[in-house]
């Protein structure tokens, strides 16, 4: 929606769950201040920069508190600094136990989303499926005003790009054919 400011765009997500008045407009405010926006913006999300609309559409997908959050290249477009905005704000959303099934083709995104499993897909077929470590529960670090440390600024801006994830080698090329045949 365009036209309707963030507030709105979250609140109609949550109306058609028939959710109370009062409900909607307390959870669509309380969603949008978990991706870091203000519910009060009265803009346009047509006006907001690219990573502000990634975030409403962050935030509407939350409101409705799913238990598993899908996210489709939820940083697609966006520059190092906003794509650290929306891993952080993913990381987050992670920590208070909702599953977050992320697809990307960027390498940044992948080493830098806090995965737990990373499953590669190549021409619609599963070509690798690794479990990684678990990772310890989230716990912020904090600065000296006790404020949290954002783990991602560390990332290099020029770090980002648009390579693939992974690149069979003509082995594995092969292997894929004569497994299919």
């Amino acid at each position: 929606l365009p036209e309707a400011t963030p507030l709105e765009n979250v609140r109609l997500a949550l109306q058609v769950l028939g959710l109370r008045r009062r409900d909607v407009v307390e959870r669509a405010a309380e969603a949008l201040a978990r991706v870091g926006l203000d519910p009060r913006n009265a803009k346009p999300v047509r006006c907001l920069s690219g990573g502000e609309q990634q975030r409403v559409a962050l935030a509407r997908a939350l409101a409705g508190r799913p238990p598993i959050l899908l996210a489709d290249e939820p940083t697609g477009n966006l520059d190092p600094a906003l794509t650290r905005d929306i891993l952080h704000a993913l990381e987050l959303i992670r920590a208070s136990g909702t599953t977050i099934l992320l697809a990307t083709h960027d390498p940044i995104v992948q080493r830098h989303a806090g995965a737990s499993r990373i499953l590669y897909l190549e021409a619609g077929r599963l070509v690798e499926d690794r479990v990684l470590a678990p990772r310890p529960h989230f716990t912020p670090e904090l600065d000296e005003q006790g404020d949290p440390v954002d783990p991602l600024a560390a990332i290099d801006d020029d770090e980002f790009s648009d390579e693939p994830l992974w690149l069979p080698t003509e082995g594995e090329r092969l292997l894929a054919l004569e497994q299919v045949a």
